[in-house]
C-alpha cells in the first residue's frame, strides 16, 4: 500500500474524530453509523484521492473547502441538489477522486433522551457517575445470554402509565384488569400491575397524582426507557431483561405500617421478584419486617436514612438489620462527598450512590429533581438487577458482596461506608466471568409431562428434574393458573376439580420455570 494511501486513511479517522468532538452527544449502544440521508450532515461531503487535492478548481456550487492534509478535504455545497454537477466537475480534474456524504458518528457515551443531560449520576463526563455508559455498552452484545429479572419497588406506588416506563412494567398475566375477580386465585383481586397494601385494594388505574411521585421517581432511575427520545434514561431498560413491579405499601402521606410492608414483601417474592428497592425506613427496629427480610431469598436495597445519623451507633431500619441480603446505601452529592443529610456508617452502610439533585420521573408524565438516600438506593437497585440478569443463579448475598467489593474508591467516603466508595456499574458487571455462573449455577428444569388430561376428581403427580441438580435451584414452587380447574400441592400433586384448562408452573429458587397444561374433562 502506498504511503499516501495510508496517510489518507489516517486522516479520514482524524476527521471523523473531529466530527465526534464537535457534535452534541447522542447515545446509541454501538459506535456505528449508517448511510441513510438522515445520518449525514446537510450539504457536506468528504472528497479524497491518492493524488493531491490542492490544485483542484472548485465548482461554483461549492461554498468552502477544508483540507486535512493534501489527500482529503471537506467541501460544503450551497445545496445538495447540485451534487451531481459538482461530482462531475471534480472527477474531470482528478479521475480517482472519491466523494461521499459527511456522515455523523455517534459515540457510546450518551442517549437521545432529552433529560439525560440533567442525570449527572449516569453521564460519563461526571467524575462521580456510576459508569452507566460503559456498563451499558459492555452488555450491548450479551443480552441474549441474560435471564429475566423482576424488581419490586416497595414504596408509595408508581405511575405505571408514565410515558417513560412503557414496556418495562411487570404485569400479572394471570389476572384480568378491572373485572373485580381474583382470576389467578392468588388472594388479590385485579392485581395486574401489583397491589396496594396500604389500602388493601387494587392499584389505581390512573396513578397520576402527587401521591405516587416518590415511588415513580425511584422507578424512573431503575427502569425509565432508554433511547426512546423522551424523558430520561433508566439504568436497566437498555438490557430489555428487567421489569419493575408496583408494590404500594405507603399511603398518600408517605406513611406505611408493619403489616403493609411485610405483606408487600411476601407478595413481591411470591410473584417472582428477586430484587427489592426499599427507599423507606424508621428509627425503630421491627421484628416482623426484619424476620420477613431474613427469611427471604430476595436482595433488599435500602436507603440509609436522611438525618445525618451514624447508623453504627443508632440504627435506621430496615437498612440496619445485619443480614446478608440487605444493601445499605448512602447519598453522595455531585462533588463526591456524603450529602449533608445522609446517614452513614463505617460498618453498617455499604456504599454511596448519587442522591443529590437526582432528575427522574414524577407521576402524570412529569419529571423532577429530588434529593435523599431514597434517590440513591434506586441506582444500586438498577445495577443489582442487571447483575442478577447477567450472572445466572447468583444469590442475594453474592450480589451484595459483588456490588460492595467493586465500588469506585473515594477518600471522601472512607470514614462513612463499609466499601469506602460509590457505585460502579461497569466494575460490577465485569468483575466475574459470566461463564462460571452459566456453568455452575444455571438450572435447567424439565417436567415429567408438558400436558396432561385428567377426569374430574383424578390426580397426577408432576415430577421435576433439575440439571445440574444444584441447591441453587431448590426448593421448587408449584402454582396453578386456575385453582377452580386444577390445584397443585407443594410436592407437585395435581388434582382435577372441574372441566376446563389450567397451567401448572413450576419455578426454581433461582427463577427458572417449566409449565404443564392440564385439561380437565
Amino acid at each position: 500500500m502506498r504511503i499516501n494511501t495510508i496517510l489518507k486513511r489516517i486522516t479520514v479517522l482524524a476527521l471523523a474524530a473531529a466530527v465526534i468532538t464537535m457534535m452534541s452527544a447522542t447515545l446509541t449502544w454501538a459506535a456505528t453509523t449508517t448511510s441513510s440521508a438522515s445520518n449525514a450532515i446537510k450539504n457536506q461531503y468528504v472528497i479524497s484521492s491518492d493524488h493531491s487535492l490542492k490544485a483542484i478548481r472548485l465548482p461554483s456550487h461549492v461554498k468552502s473547502i477544508t483540507y486535512a492534509g493534501s489527500h482529503i478535504a471537506l467541501i460544503k455545497l450551497t445545496d445538495t441538489k447540485y451534487l451531481g454537477t459538482v461530482k462531475k466537475s471534480l472527477k474531470s480534474q482528478i479521475s480517482d477522486l472519491a466523494i461521499q456524504p459527511n456522515y455523523k458518528y455517534h459515540t457510546c457515551s450518551s442517549t437521545n433522551d432529552p433529560g439525560y443531560s440533567q442525570q449527572w449520576g449516569l453521564q460519563s463526563d461526571s467524575t462521580y457517575g456510576v459508569n452507566f455508559e460503559s456498563g451499558s455498552t459492555f452488555l450491548a452484545d450479551k443480552t441474549s445470554s441474560m435471564s429475566n429479572t423482576v424488581v419490586a419497588v416497595i414504596d408509595t406506588g408508581f405511575d405505571f402509565t408514565h410515558e417513560d416506563l412503557q414496556g418495562n412494567v411487570w404485569t400479572n398475566s394471570g389476572e384480568i384488569a378491572g373485572n373485580g375477580i381474583d382470576d389467578d386465585n392468588n388472594g388479590y383481586i385485579d392485581d395486574v400491575y401489583g397491589f396496594n397494601f396500604s389500602g388493601i385494594k387494587a392499584l389505581s388505574q390512573t396513578p397520576t397524582s402527587t401521591e405516587y411521585d416518590h415511588g415513580t421517581h425511584c422507578a424512573g432511575t431503575i427502569a425509565a426507557t432508554t433511547n426512546n427520545g423522551i424523558g430520561i434514561s433508566g439504568i436497566t431498560s437498555a438490557s430489555g431483561k428487567v421489569k419493575i413491579m408496583d408494590v404500594k405499601v405507603l399511603d398518600r402521606s408517605g406513611a406505611g405500617s408493619s403489616f403493609s410492608i411485610v405483606a408487600g414483601i411476601k407478595y413481591a417474592e411470591k410473584n417472582g421478584a428477586t430484587v427489592c428497592n426499599m427507599s423507606l425506613g424508621s428509627a425503630a427496629p421491627d421484628d416482623l419486617i426484619g424476620n420477613a427480610i431474613k427469611a427471604s431469598k430476595m436482595l433488599f436495597v435500602c436507603a440509609a436514612g436522611n438525618s445525618y445519623n451514624d447508623n453504627d451507633n443508632s440504627g435506621f431500619y430496615p437498612t440496619s438489620y445485619p443480614y446478608s441480603n440487605i444493601l445499605s446505601v448512602a447519598n453522595m452529592n455531585v462533588y463526591g462527598r456524603l450529602s449533608a443529610t445522609s446517614n452513614y456508617g463505617k460498618t453498617s452502610v455499604d456504599l454511596a450512590a448519587p442522591g443529590a439533585g437526582v432528575y427522574s420521573l414524577a407521576a402524570g408524565n412529569k419529571y423532577e429533581k429530588m434529593t435523599g438516600t431514597s434517590m440513591a438506593a434506586p441506582f444500586v437497585t438498577g445495577v443489582a438487577a442487571l447483575a442478577h440478569s447477567y450472572y445466572p443463579g447468583i444469590t442475594a448475598s453474592e450480589l451484595r458482596q459483588l456490588i460492595t467489593n467493586n465500588t469506585t474508591a473515594n477518600s471522601e467516603l472512607t470514614a462513612f461506608t463499609v466499601s469506602g466508595g460509590f457505585l460502579n456499574e461497569y466494575k460490577v458487571l465485569t468483575a466475574k466471568d459470566q461463564n462460571y455462573y452459566l456453568t455452575n449455577y444455571t438450572t435447567a428444569i424439565s417436567l415429567s409431562a408438558t400436558s396432561k388430561t385428567l377426569k374430574v376428581g383424578k390426580s397426577y403427580t408432576l415430577k421435576a428434574t433439575l440439571t445440574p441438580s444444584s441447591k441453587q435451584g431448590t426448593p421448587l414452587t408449584y402454582k396453578s393458573s386456575r385453582k377452580n380447574v386444577a390445584t397443585v400441592t407443594s410436592k407437585g400433586k395435581v388434582t382435577a376439580k372441574e372441566k376446563g384448562t389450567a397451567t401448572i408452573t413450576v419455578t426454581t429458587a433461582n427463577n427458572y420455570s417449566a409449565t404443564c397444561k392440564i385439561t380437565v374433562k
